[in-house]
């Protein structure tokens, strides 16, 4: 049912977010296979999962494969469906940061900054999902050598993060 595999999904979100990376994408992966399996390959909570996954291999070393799977992700969302949205805007930045992340930093650039675009247009700019797309944004300038540019978003984000790591600690 929809219901048990809603709560097969908090596992692997749970182990990651508590910094067991490795056993959090193996949970994650089978996560995915049991959305498939119940769910269908469509469903949003499918893409959700492939895209939480694409996510944590970028943050663990698998960006290879991130790169893979947020497309797909990407393919079937649509950006204009306000329940749709925001997944579209986080799986965007998750790409960018797929591609920085194997050093392809000019490729990466304008992927990220159409995902700091959409987040600045969607939530505004003091928003936790803005600081972690400027932080994104400025790592890909900082990367291609553009100090001057970079350095202000990275100021603003730490500024918009530290603010709401202290309003809200388990951030």
């Amino acid at each position: 049912s929809e219901k048990m595999a809603n709560l097969y999904g908090q596992l692997p979100q749970t182990r990651y977010q508590l910094g067991d990376s490795l056993e959090g994408v193996r949970l994650m992966r089978e996560s995915l296979s049991r959305y498939r399996e119940i769910l269908g390959p469509t469903h949003r909570n499918t893409l959700i999962t492939m895209a939480n996954l694409a996510r944590q291999l970028t943050e663990a070393g698998g960006a290879a494969e991130a790169e893979q799977l947020a497309p797909s992700v990407l393919g079937q969302l649509d950006s204009t469906d306000a329940g749709q949205r925001t997944q579209y805007v986080l799986t965007t930045r998750t790409l960018g940061g797929a591609i920085l992340a194997q050093g392809r930093a000019r490729e990466a650039l304008p992927v990220l900054a159409r995902a700091l675009e959409m987040t600045r247009h969607d939530v505004g700019e003091e928003q936790v999902r803005t600081g972690h797309a400027q932080l994104s944004y400025g790592s890909a300038l900082l990367a291609l050598g553009r100090r001057s540019e970079a350095e202000p978003l990275i100021r603003a984000a730490t500024a918009t993060l530290q603010k709401h790591t202290s309003d809200q600690p388990r951030l």
